[in-house]
């Protein structure tokens, strides 16, 4: 199952159905009316004790193929934060507003958010990162392709007790497509195989 796939389904599934939208107040977007965050969420209901939020290395802020691939691993690692502590932070910094994939995982993270509901399990490691070849299908300026080994998810409703996952794993792909901008890398889409 595709990441995004996981975080529609878990705010489908604890919202009680219908889409995932965000919450609103008044007509007005919940984001629009609170304060900004001036840096991700550092606790969550599926934090491990003292886990720290990822940071982008210094090959990820390169114009190179090496790059590409350890940007597009701080994505993924930003994705399993964001699932991590329902905080949308660090995907928002790193993608561009036409990013579909980015948008659909910033609405689901700050719908849920706003819901008091939260993810069990689905945490994501990264196993290895490769250059696609050949004519991309997004425009960008790179794709990286990643095997990513992703713990079974279960959606936990605001107020319901923590239920206990099997602790299994799916691996799957994912791949990122990524430009470089005056600012570094950006990622533009992110797609399943």
């Amino acid at each position: 199952m595709g990441l995004l796939t996981v975080l529609v389904l878990s705010t489908a599934c604890s919202s009680g159905g219908g889409g995932s939208k965000p919450a609103s107040t008044s007509g007005r977007s919940v984001a629009a009316t609170s304060a900004r965050p001036t840096g991700p969420a550092t606790v969550g209901p599926n934090l491990r004790p003292g886990e720290k939020p990822p940071v982008l290395a210094a090959a990820a802020k390169t114009h190179t193929a090496a790059g590409a691939k350890s940007f597009a691993t701080y994505f993924v690692q930003a994705v399993d934060w964001g699932m991590a502590t329902t905080d949308p932070y660090l995907i928002s910094a790193v993608s561009e507003p036409s990013c579909r994939a980015c948008q659909g995982y910033v609405q689901s993270l700050t719908a849920m958010r706003a819901q008091g509901d939260s993810i069990r399990g689905a945490r994501i490691q990264v196993v290895s990162a490769g250059i696609m070849r050949g004519t991309l299908p997004v425009k960008a300026d790179c794709g990286v392709e990643l095997v990513i080994r992703q713990q079974i998810a279960v959606a936990v409703p605001a107020g319901s007790a923590a239920p206990t996952t099997d602790g299994g794993a799916d691996q799957d792909y994912a791949r990122v497509y990524v430009d470089w901008t005056g600012a570094g890398w950006r990622v533009v889409e992110q797609t399943g195989r």
